[in-house]
């Protein structure tokens, strides 16, 4: 069985920052991340049903998502894929 999680990124609510809706194909659950730290936690809570064994997560945006808003994120995942390694 493949596991496939889906990633979206949009505005937050507040019109400040984004918001990443994170979800599980397999079981449609579904998480709502303030920023990337929490995303990262959420979805090693969600793939541990999966042994940690997640095959793709699937990204997408909103069209009106501001370009460094998409930058800011794409800094702070390398950040923590850092930290991840520098642990293991």
């Amino acid at each position: 069985m493949e596991v496939v999680f889906s990633a979206h990124i949009k505005k937050a609510q507040n019109q400040n920052g984004y918001e990443i809706i994170l979800e599980d194909k397999q079981s449609s659950k579904v998480e709502l991340c303030k920023d990337v730290e929490e995303f990262s936690k959420k979805i090693e809570e969600m793939g541990a049903i999966y042994q940690g064994s997640i095959d793709e997560v699937r990204w997408s945006k909103d069209e009106d998502l501001h370009p460094l808003i998409l930058d800011n994120i794409r800094l702070e995942m390398m950040h923590i894929e850092q930290e991840i390694k520098q642990d293991s």
